[in-house]
């Protein structure tokens, strides 16, 4: 039984697989990919654009007083299970509305989170340039083991 080979592979027209390989990238593949790379970086943007425009506008978004107890309202449940609309996420054991205290509550977290990344890149920052600087006896994994 004679073995056929495709004319493509015959010597008179060799099998460029570098070309092969580009090609099949260069179209839809490398479109996926560059979406899939910009998806993160702007899906975390517009959560952190929420979550600092929720935080600036709390005064205005916020369903009711977060220090404002009601004894008569402890413990209710939120929506999802049977709460009332009044208050979304239900309330706690002083009958404060648990959505306007984590509304209110990003006015505190957003400027300690943006304070600690600066410290932490600052210290990088600096521990990077020594060990670049220094040399072996100072790289950023021996450092970072002594500390």
């Amino acid at each position: 039984m004679p073995i056929s080979i495709p004319e493509s592979v015959t010597p008179s027209r060799p099998l460029d697989l570098a070309h092969a390989s580009a090609r099949r990238c260069s179209g839809s593949a490398l479109r996926i990919l560059v979406r899939r790379a910009l998806a993160l970086p702007l899906g975390s943007l517009i959560v952190l654009l929420l979550i600092t425009t929720m935080a600036l506008l709390a005064d205005l978004i916020a369903p009711s007083d977060p220090l404002q107890v009601m004894l008569s309202e402890r413990l209710l449940p939120p929506v999802f299970a049977g709460g009332s609309m009044h208050h979304i996420l239900g309330t706690d054991g002083n009958g404060r509305d648990i959505l306007s205290r984590i509304i209110f509550g990003t006015r505190i977290d957003l400027p300690i989170a943006v304070v600690s990344l600066g410290i932490g890149a600052a210290i990088g920052s600096a521990l990077g340039l020594v060990s670049g600087y220094a040399g072996a006896p100072w790289t950023v994994s021996s450092c970072g083991w002594r500390i």
